[in-house]
């Protein structure tokens, strides 16, 4: 089974606007005895970078606060959040989108 998310990512942006994203995504670890988890969010498919390290805040919740210059096509587009976590000395990734 998929570890558990959530995030208040925004349903909409607009072609050429400049946006603030502050964003709370909450993960659950693959395992709650491995290494602390690592979070990321690829947001290039919305004309920002595709590696951005998010910020822990506790209790499963990471902070996503980057600015960008929205440059996408219109019509939807993912962002992929990627859980990394070492768990028995092996690194185990997921990816959610």
């Amino acid at each position: 089974m998929p570890p558990a998310w959530r995030h208040d990512l925004p349903g909409a942006l607009v072609r050429g606007e400049t946006v603030d994203l502050h964003s709370t995504v909450h993960v659950d670890p693959f395992d709650p005895n491995g290494g602390p988890p690592q979070v990321t969010a690829n947001l290039s498919s919305i004309g920002g970078p595709d590696h951005v390290t998010l910020s822990p805040v506790g209790d499963g919740d990471y902070l996503l606060e980057t600015r960008l210059d929205v440059a996408a096509v219109v019509g939807p587009h993912e962002i992929i959040v990627r859980l990394k976590q070492e768990v028995a000395d092996v690194a185990r990734f997921f990816d959610f989108t």
